[in-house]
């Protein structure tokens, strides 16, 4: 079962020389933005769209990420804006960072046109429908269940709950609809993350 998650993938920082040979103004990166060559997208991405989970290289190794990722430009290969990232485009987008830069895109390399890079970097959403067959959508599982127990704890709920409250917790947390929700809590009882104890269901530790 694929993600529902929009994904982008992050191949290097954008060199200022760059916008030189566009002809064209782009403001200088700061502690909280900065500009990314963009590989092929997979699906139209639209002018600020937010991402939460990040994911380095070919095996999707899922990194630690305090800040909220958010689109707030987009550029073609000449320049020009756009409004959205158009399927099967590369571009170059300001991505701007709440509080900010996480480390690991710091540390991507400075590039002068899109290259392929091992250790791209890849943004993903919160919204996620859960399969366990891809490396990738099983850490995008544990970083959604993290955020449900972030949640549970946070407002001080049980960790047993009912059916119905675990599915409409999911539902909200996640951002997932009915089906996603119930496909969750099945891959949830399948990794032994969530156990049935009488009548409800009690959720160990992330």
């Amino acid at each position: 079962m694929l993600s529902k998650s929009l994904i982008l993938t992050l191949q290097g920082r954008v060199n200022r020389d760059v916008f030189k040979k566009l002809h064209i103004s782009a403001t200088s990166p700061n502690f909280n933005r900065d500009w990314f060559f963009v590989d092929y997208s997979v699906h139209d991405v639209p002018l600020g769209t937010s991402f939460d989970f990040l994911f380095e290289g070919e095996n999707k190794k899922l990194l630690r990420n305090k800040s909220s990722i958010r689109i707030s430009q987009i550029l073609d290969q000449f320049g020009h804006k756009l409004t959205t990232i158009p399927e099967g485009y590369k571009t170059i987008c300001k991505l701007e960072f709440d509080p900010d830069i996480p480390p690991v895109l710091k540390k991507l390399p400075l590039l002068s046109h899109w290259k392929y890079n091992l250790n791209a970097i890849n943004l993903a959403q919160q919204g996620i429908q859960i399969g366990i067959s891809d490396h990738l959508q099983k850490n995008l599982y544990f970083a959604a269940y993290g955020l449900l127990k972030t949640t549970i704890n946070k407002n001080n709920f049980s960790q047993n709950l009912t059916k119905k409250e675990f599915l409409t917790l999911a539902k909200q947390t996640l951002d997932n609809d009915s089906e996603s929700a119930e496909k969750f809590l099945e891959v949830s009882l399948q990794l032994g993350k969530v156990k049935k104890k009488d009548k409800k269901l009690e959720l160990v530790d992330a």
